[in-house]
């Protein structure tokens, strides 16, 4: 999740009275080189600590600029000739729309992105069109082609694989989840990347239409236009089941409409004509309650976290802490716009900025950013916002509390019921063979108690620890960064796993990373802590694992790099699967990404990623597996799973896996957890797919219908030996497939 906002601004910011002139100019009519005053800034996107614009430079082209918010860092991102639109910002990735080697006389837009680490700056789409709207969540990337309908793609940046997800427009992307508007009735629709289903959200129709939105993971927040002429603001939780849609504010019909919306963690503003002002209202996502915030409506670039943050006259940054306390009508950082000229001037004649107009001056043509005018379009990439997210680290997802809602902490359990003594660090609750639930502070450490667990009724404990007085290193040596440490205790041992879900809401920075955190479990006798598990992608803000017995338990960041995949496709998979502690390195600090992967490296590296377990007194299924290899339990583990069968009683651990080999282990593994595998992939486009051995024939069709292989352009190479770098990504893609991440 992701979504940052844009305001345009004059002079700093470009205002809405450029885009207000151009109403009544054709779709994506552009600004030509040249004619736009050098030093001008706009299309402001704030993530984290980051901030990223476009700025015209001397010849009359934006390029894009960043800058630290902490540091006060300062980089030019690009240098090119070709016209740039609807930049936008998650952690160290950066992507914008580029002309790129297309003429300004065409309709065609490349999409680009640009690692801030590595400095590495790539194209992302394979096809062209009119693409438009890049939104990155730092896992990947969506936008979309303007046809009739729209057609949306999504690229996954650790593989490069580009899925086309349909018909729709302007796509706001979060956590794997894609909120879209539909273009043949005008409302809302939200795709689950992870399983490949979408479901209407907002259903309109007619002259009925949603004129733009902001979405953040958890919550959409957008405008609604009647056919009547009337406007209102609406929110909806997306993640509770059967949540109704709140309504923020009557059905009006205002003589002045702005395009000013913004979405934080928990947190939100847009911006509403009151006796001709503009006045910035701020709404509680949980509560729907709306408040004043008397900010500047033209200086608003987006949030970090539940900061509101504005790009002042001078260029100085400045932050509101939201919400505003009741009562409290908050301070007002300024009391002019850059350039003295408030950029949320009105649309003329009550038209809605969320009609079809250019989206900003594009430097050598059409602009793709230019769905309404200020940014009205349904997560559209103009001044004037209506980006998806807000600023927060890790796609700006509510608070890093529990989407089902409010977990009371304290003195009381799940169901209200007294739980004895306990305290703001502790929670103590009889448990009985039913099983049950506590819950310590604010909701930030949970553990269920599974039925059958306790033969009679047990007292359970869970209580926050100091965390400093442990040190933070892995079994193997490795600097952990921790948050906060919760002992788990009970009267008896646990006869069935428990869950634990551990918060992290005090650390908005780790959501950038959110897939390298997980559990881990202290062991007394080394003073280390042991990774158990990390499921990140189950509710935001939280890690989920399975745990086996009381103990002492924290999230933690284990940062896991490598000299040579600094730069490589593969380095997303790589680090993720490091940090998780599937996969090191090969010899001293490097990983060695191009190196020969055995089938005994790739039986190790999926029980890891599965967390499978066998018993060291089980003897070897294999005659060539001895007692004292490495490599012997997990040897073990994956034969007792089903996961491999070897040949006539042999396993052939050092020789090198092949393709159709790793189909088949992938393929048994989705199976093995419940995973679909029935459907299967049409081979006949491969074209050495006779060359498919007759056993692997089944296998290979449903692992490329699952995605978790891919052909090297026409060719699968089914006999073709895998790479330590080609490994570690179908065990990423496994994992996603599995929501194991």
């Amino acid at each position: 999740m992701v979504g940052k906002e844009r305001i345009g601004r004059k002079r700093l910011l470009v205002v809405v009275l450029a885009l207000l002139i151009a109403l009544s100019a054709p779709a994506f009519a552009g600004v030509a080189a040249g004619s736009a005053p050098e030093g001008l800034k706009t299309d402001f996107v704030v993530s984290g600590d980051g901030m990223i614009w476009l700025e015209v430079d001397g010849n009359g082209v934006k390029q894009v600029h960043y800058r630290n918010l902490t540091t006060g860092e300062e980089r030019k991102l690009t240098n090119t000739p070709s016209a740039k639109d609807a930049p936008h910002l998650y952690g160290n990735t950066v992507v914008w729309a580029d002309k790129g080697s297309h003429g300004p006389d065409t309709v065609y837009w490349d999409i680009y992105r640009h690692d801030l680490v590595s400095g590495l700056t790539e194209k992302v789409n394979k096809r062209d069109g009119e693409l438009s709207n890049p939104i990155t969540d730092g896992v990947g990337v969506v936008w979309f082609d303007r046809l009739r309908y729209g057609d949306m793609f999504y690229r996954q940046l650790a593989t490069g694989d580009v899925y086309n997800l349909g018909e729709g427009m302007f796509p706001a992307l979060a956590n794997g989840l894609v909120v879209f508007r539909n273009s043949r009735d005008g409302g809302l629709s939200m795709m689950d990347l992870r399983i490949g289903r979408s479901w209407p959200l907002v259903r309109l129709g007619g002259t009925n239409a949603v004129d733009w939105f902001v979405f953040n993971g958890s919550y959409v927040l957008w405008k609604q236009r009647y056919g009547s002429g009337e406007r209102q603001y609406l929110i909806l939780d997306v993640i509770q089941p059967f949540a109704e849609q709140v309504e923020l504010t009557p059905m009006t019909t205002w003589s002045r409409e702005y395009a000013v919306m913004a979405i934080g963690d928990t947190q939100a503003v847009f911006v509403v004509d009151e006796d001709g002002r503009a006045a910035v209202k701020g709404v509680d996502l949980s509560t729907g309650r709306v408040y004043e915030v008397n900010v500047p409506a033209g200086n608003i670039v987006g949030f970090s976290g539940d900061r509101l943050v504005l790009v002042m006259e001078d260029g100085s940054v400045s932050f509101v802490e939201l919400p505003i306390p009741q009562g409290d009508p908050g301070e007002s950082p300024g009391d002019e716009s850059p350039g003295g000229e408030s950029p949320g001037d009105e649309s003329p004649g009550g038209e809605s900025p969320g009609d079809e107009s250019p989206g900003g001056e594009s430097p050598g043509g059409e602009s793709p950013g230019g769905g309404s005018p200020g940014g009205g379009s349904p997560g559209g990439e103009s001044p004037g916002g209506g980006l998806p997210g807000g600023g927060s680290p890790g796609g700006g997802l509510p608070g890093g509390g529990s989407s089902g809602g409010d977990i009371p902490s304290g003195g009381a359990g799940i169901d209200g019921e007294d739980v004895g003594d306990s305290s703001e660090t502790e929670i103590r609750k009889r448990i009985g063979p039913e099983g049950g639930e506590l819950s310590g502070e604010d909701g930030q450490a949970r553990l269920r108690i599974a039925t059958g667990t306790f033969a009679a009724e047990i007292e359970v404990k869970l209580e926050k620890v100091q965390a400093d007085a442990y040190e933070t290193i892995d079994s193997n040596g490795r600097k952990l960064e921790a948050h906060e440490v919760w002992s788990v205790s009970a009267g008896a041992a646990f006869d069935r796993s428990a869950e634990l879900a551990l918060g992290y809401a005090a650390r908005p920075d780790w959501r950038e990373v959110r897939e390298k955190l997980g559990i881990y479990a202290y062991d007394e006798a080394s003073g280390r802590w042991t990774y158990i598990g990390g499921i990140t992608g189950r509710e935001e803000g939280f890690v989920h694992a399975e745990i086996q017995r009381p103990g002492l338990y924290a999230v933690m960041l284990r940062e896991v790099t490598f000299p040579d995949i600094r730069s490589h496709w593969a380095r997303q998979a790589v680090e993720t699967l490091a940090a998780r502690g599937i996969v090191d390195g090969k010899t001293g600090e490097s990983f060695d990404p191009n190196g020969l992967l055995t089938r005994a490296e790739f039986a190790k590296m999926l029980v890891l990623a599965l967390g499978l377990e066998v018993e060291s007194s089980a003897p070897s299924p294999f005659a060539d597996v001895p007692d004292g290899a490495w490599y012997v339990s997990a040897v073990k583990a994956a034969s007792e799973a089903g996961l491999v069968t070897g040949d006539s009683g042999r396993f052939r651990p050092e020789e090198p896996m092949t393709r159709e080999q790793m189909a088949a282990v992938l393929v048994r593994a989705v199976g093995m957890r419940g995973g679909d595998v029935e459907e299967g992939a049409d081979l006949s486009g491969f074209r050495d797919a006779a060359s498919v051995s007759g056993w692997a024939r089944e296998a290979i069709s449903r692992a490329v219908g699952l995605k978790l292989i891919e052909g090297s352009g026409d060719a699968l190479h089914p006999q073709g030996t895998t790479t330590r770098a080609q490994a570690a990504v179908v065990i990423y893609r496994l994992l996603n497939r599995l929501n194991l991440l």
